[in-house]
């Protein structure tokens, strides 16, 4: 879990672009909305790889603070495939949009 909160940490730093972009800092690799800082999506992945449960499908809301914005998202992720390479996508109001692929 150690190397996931470094990687998440790198991930944080960066904000999204105008349009949809793709956090590279960490992984895994996350696409975002042009309404999605990196540091928000980052937020999300960590709370799903800490409580989400793995290898099977399943949807959980967790409450996600943007240093952007200084407030905090409810973002809704549900997660789909097979274990070993489960597609995550998060949605949350304004636009709040993000992908990722959980190995």
């Amino acid at each position: 879990m150690l190397l996931l909160s470094a990687a998440v940490a790198l991930i944080t730093a960066a904000p999204a672009s105008a349009d949809a972009a793709t956090c590279r800092q960490g992984d895994p690799p996350i696409t975002v909305s042009a309404r999605t800082s990196c540091a928000l999506a980052g937020g999300f992945v960590n709370a799903w790889m800490n409580r989400a449960p793995w290898g099977r499908p399943a949807t959980r809301t967790y409450r996600v603070y943007s240093p952007v914005t200084r407030r905090s998202y409810r973002i809704t992720g549900t997660s789909r495939g097979r274990a070993g390479y489960m597609l995550v996508t998060g949605r949350g109001p304004n636009g709040i949009w993000l992908r990722f692929r959980q190995y």
